[in-house]
């Protein structure tokens, strides 16, 4: 190269090699937004909701069971009491607290010929209901009564009758329905004082 070249090859390069700035003074700043917004919001709710009322509610209901029991003076007439409880069903067997307990008297209106295997049977008639014991309302629940109503039961109308061997062997004591006699419950009579007594049991109530 002729050293009369060599200056201008000089300028040149010069030219070349500068700060490549915009004519504002603005660098591009190759797009500094990378789009910082990445969404940041990843959808944080991830559902805090988890339904914490697992039905914790509990089961708050009562069941009981029903049974009778009587003891009566039988000779031409029955003069008696009566007493019907339910008790706390624990379990599918166990009993436990008597939650209701009722009783009355029982007194004879008259003898009944239609009992076919009755040693005999009478009409009976309640009188002077109480209710003896009375968990929560448990009477109320369970028998339809509590001491404001038990009157009401008293002038209401049975009937029993008793045999001596059902079927040969037992003694059980009968309820009149109004359609037919039905066995209640066992029984036993003392032939010397003539005092009968008898126990039933019903059904398993809730409420």
């Amino acid at each position: 190269m002729s050293l009369r070249l060599l200056p201008l090859a000089v300028l040149f390069l010069g030219a070349c090699s500068g700060d490549k700035t915009q004519p504002d003074g603005e660098t591009d700043a190759a797009d500094a937004d990378t789009d910082a917004d990445t969404d940041s919001d990843t959808d944080a709710d991830t559902d805090s909701d988890t339904d914490a009322d697992s039905d914790a509610d509990t089961d708050t209901s009562t069941s009981g069971l029903v049974t009778g029991s009587g003891t009566a003076v039988v000779t031409t007439t029955w003069a008696g009491t009566e007493e019907i409880s339910v008790l706390e069903l624990v379990d599918d067997t166990t009993t436990g607290t008597v939650l209701c307990q009722v009783s009355y008297e029982l007194t004879s209106t008259g003898l009944r010929s239609d009992c076919a295997q009755c040693d005999f049977a009478v009409d009976l008639v309640i009188g002077n209901a109480s209710v003896d014991t009375d968990v929560n309302g448990a009477c109320l629940a369970s028998l339809g009564v509590d001491a404001a109503t038990i009157a009401s039961w008293n002038g209401q109308p049975k009937a029993y009758g008793y045999i001596a061997e059902y079927f040969g062997h037992a003694e059980v004591y009968v309820e009149y329905d109004g359609a037919e006699w039905n066995t209640k419950g066992y029984a036993s009579l003392d032939t010397v004082t003539h005092e009968l007594s008898y126990s039933w049991e019903g059904d398993v109530l809730t409420w």
